[in-house]
């Protein structure tokens, strides 16, 4: 488990990964809502999940030492700034790291703590709707990414991946896309 161990700096691509993402980031966020607390909001939460996403991808696990800070910011965020109803974001915490325990149980492990507490992490931030948005996007990509593997023949029925990177990219496009994305499949129902 990654729990408080000591993180490893990332190596000179990874760092220049890093600035790439947040920069990228920036720029997107910048003509999306302009420079304002908004902004800034919504960069803190692409950081942490581009750093995390990273971190994942490189050693296998999701650390507490950089989710617990993240979970903590929706919290105080949702609190100091209304962005989100709290008990919204408390339900959505449960509801979607609760769901991810009990595929980690059900797997008997196939699922890492890390992803359950992540996922705990992004309901505090993105709630009910917003976190349902990210889960499907996740196991969507998540799915279509094994798929190919194992079509390629380069993964096997049990290879791990990293699920973190998958869970990064629900949350980001969900905290961008959540409000189009839920209208055109509640469309898709009528």
């Amino acid at each position: 488990m990654g729990g408080f161990q000591r993180v490893k700096p990332l190596a000179l691509r990874g760092r220049a990964a890093f600035v790439g993402g947040l920069l990228g980031a920036a720029v997107l966020l910048w003509q999306t809502y302009g420079f304002g607390r908004e902004f800034f909001i919504q960069w803190t939460f692409f950081g942490f999940l581009w750093l995390i996403a990273l971190l994942d991808w490189r050693d296998g696990l999701i650390y507490d030492r950089i989710v617990a800070p993240f979970g903590m910011m929706g919290v105080f965020l949702a609190v100091l700034f209304g962005t989100l109803p709290l008990e919204n974001a408390l339900f959505a915490a449960v509801l979607a790291g609760g769901g991810l325990y009990f595929l980690r149980f059900a797997s008997h492990g196939g699922m890492g703590g890390g992803d359950v507490k992540l996922a705990f992490c992004l309901g505090l931030w993105l709630g009910i709707e917003g976190v349902a948005v990210a889960l499907f996007l996740a196991f969507l990509s998540g799915g279509i990414l094994a798929f190919c593997l194992l079509l390629s023949g380069r993964g096997k029925r049990h290879s791990r991946i990293a699920f973190a990177p998958f869970l990064a990219f629900g949350a980001m496009s969900a905290a961008l896309f959540a409000d189009s994305l839920l209208a055109f499949y509640w469309g898709l129902l009528r």
